[in-house]
């Protein structure tokens, strides 16, 4: 991660909030800057987790009697992120570092999610309090709703990738762990409504399921992998849908891949306000964000059922290899058309010269 720098912009006009936050600013670029010697990284993310305990547990105390000094009509919504934060990430990071004994990959998660929120929620969130932004979390799906969908995308994820995943955040925002392959799916309901389905998978997981699933070894992303991943994801979506009829995916309009700046961008634009980030038991993260043109928030059910199991059998696996193919030959008939294209067009143009 690169230093963060603080901005005046940052200041909410309460004195003793601002301060804490600037000494926040200061401590994240220290452990920053330590991180770069390896000898140090495991020092490093031990002093961080303690500090970012401490900050957690006293600053977030402070901040939430502020909020509720001065009525602020959001208060549950981000003390429920604050609690979020302080009992479910913070934790599930921690021991990520402890049974990896400090790996490179947990010491990059936890710089990348756990920093990228701390400082991401100081320039967002706590601007909300005074008005300076919006609640860009209004719309969250309430508990219940979060918990079914949650458990959904978790049997998901065991039946059809073998993967044991498990929520650490209920509001991803972009942080950065690692290298990842974001894709994004955009619907239309039966009533026409717009949905956009953005999922992201940490790249050494999506390698490791794809080799898993068609018996290679795949150890770098190629044309490939991303068509497999691409009818994977899309299976994944059809799978949620049918769990979840009020996530009304009935029509693909258009599908794309995004880089991690557009992926920012878009977040920037309108944050999804369904966004769960999950951990995988050591083979990587992936994230799930959905958003529609009518909030999400009372239409997720409180119970689901996958109705029919996902068989990765030789049939499916016969399937899959198949559609990667297949997709491939489209890649590479297109490229070679439009090779051939700009070809004949080169000496067209030369010929009139």
């Amino acid at each position: 991660m690169n230093q963060v720098v603080w901005k005046d912009s940052y200041k909410i006009g309460v004195d003793f909030i601002d301060k804490e936050h600037q000494v926040l600013f200061s401590r994240v670029n220290k452990l920053l800057k330590l991180s770069q010697n390896e000898e140090k990284n495991e020092w490093v993310c031990r002093e961080g987790v303690k500090y970012i305990k401490h900050h957690t547990e006293e600053h977030f105390e402070h901040e939430e009697a502020y909020m509720q000094s001065v009525n602020y009509s959001d208060y549950e919504i981000h003390k429920r992120l604050h609690d979020n934060f302080r009992f479910v990430t913070l934790p599930a990071l921690e021991e990520e570092l402890e049974r990896t004994e400090y790996s490179m990959e947990s010491i990059r998660h936890f710089l990348g999610v756990c920093i990228g929120w701390v400082v991401s929620h100081t320039k967002t969130e706590d601007q909300a309090i005074v008005g300076k932004t919006s609640n860009k979390w209004a719309d969250i799906p309430p508990e219940e709703e979060k918990a079914a969908l949650e458990a959904t995308i978790i049997q998901l994820a065991k039946e059809m990738f073998q993967l044991d995943a498990k929520m650490i955040s209920e509001q991803y925002a972009g942080e950065d762990f690692g290298k990842m392959i974001c894709s994004r799916f955009i619907y239309r309901g039966g009533n026409k409504a717009k949905w956009e389905v953005t999922l992201i998978f940490e790249e050494c997981l999506l390698l490791k399921v794809i080799s898993s699933i068609l018996n290679a070894d795949y150890p770098r992303v190629d044309d490939m992998v991303l068509n497999v991943s691409r009818y994977l994801s899309r299976q994944f979506l059809e799978k949620l849908r049918e769990s979840f009829p009020a996530i009304d995916l009935m029509e693909l309009e258009k599908e794309c891949l995004l880089t991690r700046e557009q992926l920012l961008n878009a977040f920037a634009r309108e944050q999804p306000s369904c966004s769960l980030l999950f951990s995988t038991g050591g083979s990587g993260y992936f994230a799930f964000c959905a958003s529609s043109a009518d909030s999400i928030r009372g239409n997720l059910p409180l119970r689901s059922t996958i109705r029919t199991p996902w068989p990765l059998s030789g049939n499916s696996l016969r399937r899959i290899r198949r559609r990667g193919r297949k997709e491939g030959r489209r890649f590479w008939w297109w490229m070679t058309l439009n090779l051939c294209a700009a070809g004949w067009f080169s000496c067209w143009k030369g010929n009139m010269i």
